[in-house]
């Protein structure tokens, strides 16, 4: 199977969209960075959306996904920290890559993004 992006939801969020264009603008942004990746606080924000990222709604192309490999834990016995690793990674080693997701687009999580929740 042919792709050029992995969007990563998690288990326990829903998606708010403000108008019926917002995932139209997600795809324009996922063509003009066919070798990026984002999160859906973005990099400018000042919520550190790295460390503190369960991976909401990502979006990473196959370009990066490509070449790191993903980490084997089993969040049924508390290693689900790999998103954040994950994440730190990204911002980190990937960090030219990264875009702004479009401000449309809201992952609406079950609790706040200081919450520290299981993975599940």
């Amino acid at each position: 199977m042919q792709y050029d992006y992995i969007i990563m939801f998690d288990d326990d969020i829903t998606i708010k969209c403000d108008n019926s264009h917002a995932a139209k603008d997600f795809i324009k942004e996922l063509e003009k960075h066919p070798k990026g990746f984002c999160f859906p606080l973005g990099h400018n924000s000042k919520y550190h959306p790295y460390c503190a990222a369960q991976l909401n709604l990502c979006a990473v192309s196959r370009f990066i996904y490509d070449q790191e490999p993903m980490v084997d834990v089993d969040p049924q016995k508390d290693e689900g920290y790999e998103d954040s690793i994950f994440s730190c990674l990204l911002h980190h080693k990937w960090g030219e890559y990264e875009f702004n997701m479009p401000k449309t687009i809201h992952p609406i999580h079950l609790t706040s993004y200081k919450s520290k929740i299981p993975s599940t």
